[in-house]
């Protein structure tokens, strides 16, 4: 297996943590809020720029995900840094997952007494949740479709090494092509080849191509790539990023098929994020503070609302209303709840952390008071040996006068 070592990178790691990263993040989340509450609706904010937050999310999780490379494993072979990229984003993500999915399911069986498809068994949901397949709990597909981008990433970095930036790139844009026009639609052909099975087809009525991981894998690539240059975008690329935004937008307003339309605005989100990331280093330091922990929890905040803006639903509450006020006051409420959510979560944390360290100082405060009993028995026997071997030495003495 050829290492991480065998690929030297030209470039020099960049720092542990770039701040812009983390405010665009806060940035993209609280625009998913507003997506999900949508108190902007009809307006070229939201259709160009709030509605394009998920792309932009993804194209930092490539650049996240290629900065922990940098700080961790590249010296490891490329099999083991990428089964250690994959237990710690499981280790840090599915934790806050389960959590929310066992307060989902109680409110489901609690509410109408169902379970997400009733041709499924529950004990196979149970699975399928347990691995972070939710497409069908509210607006768990994006869960979903990190949980299988974080298993793909090491595959595409072993791309990005073995094959070089440009065939990763061509292969990248081509699946992206592919499923954008649907030239071959892979959600039907999945559900083609597993038809004859109820159980697991009862499972992907959930499945569609929003979810459909290697159609994301050209934003998280392009993350990847800008972490490679140390998230730099100097001013000439910031003037191409806006030409090619433009451009799109343009171009976009033209077309009326509506497959071709989609293609071209998710071929602008690349473009956006750059100016997006620009935008991110120019706030103010107290702005980009707050932002920047929302960006550092987002992950928390996304499951946080996602349980808020599924009970409601669950309770029978839809938000039908064209007032803008109710809207804006519910994105409120969803932002409520993902605060609310990361900070019981940082108890529950602390809380573990602080059980951590009493059992910890409660044994090696045992070990202490064993301690001086071992010495002493150590003296005890070191003594005796001593004079053993004195008398030892004595009585040869007294045998060799004799003689």
């Amino acid at each position: 297996m050829q290492t991480a070592r065998s690929h030297p990178h030209p470039l020099q790691p960049p720092r542990p943590r770039h701040p812009e990263i983390d405010v665009a993040k806060g940035v993209a989340i609280f625009c998913v809020l507003l997506i999900h509450a949508d108190p902007l609706a009809g307006t070229r904010l939201q259709e160009y720029v709030v509605n394009r937050a998920v792309p932009v999310l993804l194209v930092l999780f490539g650049a996240s995900s290629e900065l922990w490379w940098r700080r961790h494993d590249e010296q490891s072979s490329l099999l083991q840094s990428g089964l250690a990229f994959v237990r710690a984003r499981y280790v840090r993500l599915l934790p806050q997952v389960w959590a929310a999915l066992g307060i989902w399911w109680a409110l489901r069986v609690c509410v109408d007494n169902t379970r997400p498809n009733e041709s499924v068994p529950a004990a196979e949901w149970l699975v399928a949740h347990a691995l972070g397949y939710i497409p069908q709990v509210g607006t768990g597909w994006f869960v979903t479709l990190i949980v299988q981008l974080v298993v793909l990433v090491p595959l595409l970095r072993w791309l990005l090494l073995r094959a070089g930036t440009g065939p990763a790139v061509v292969l990248a844009a081509a699946i992206h092509v592919v499923c954008q026009l649907r030239i071959l639609d892979v959600v039907d052909i999945v559900r083609a080849l597993l038809h004859d099975s109820a159980h697991v087809s009862g499972f992907f009525v959930f499945y569609y191509s929003w979810i459909f991981a290697p159609a994301r894998l050209l934003l998280v690539l392009v993350g990847m790539l800008l972490a490679r240059h140390g998230m730099r975008t100097s001013p000439r690329l910031l003037l191409v990023a806006a030409g090619a935004w433009t451009t799109g937008y343009l171009l976009y307003a033209q077309l009326e098929d509506v497959l071709q339309r989609n293609l071209v605005l998710s071929l602008m989100d690349l473009p956006l994020t750059l100016l997006w990331l620009a935008a991110a280093r120019a706030v103010s330091r107290r702005v980009g503070a707050a932002l920047a922990w929302l960006g550092r929890e987002s992950w928390g905040v996304y499951l946080g609302q996602l349980l808020v803006h599924t009970s409601f639903g669950l309770f029978g509450y839809h938000l039908m209303t064209p007032s803008v006020a109710i809207r804006f006051a519910y994105v409120g409420a969803l932002f409520a709840g993902g605060v609310v959510w990361v900070l019981l979560g940082d108890g529950v944390v602390a809380l573990w952390r602080a059980g951590r360290t009493r059992a910890t100082k409660k044994q090696r405060h045992a070990d202490e008071q064993r301690e001086p009993e071992h010495t002493q028995a150590d003296s005890h026997e070191q003594g005796v040996a001593h004079i053993l071997e004195h008398d030892t030495v004595l009585a040869s003495g007294k045998q060799h006068g004799a003689k």
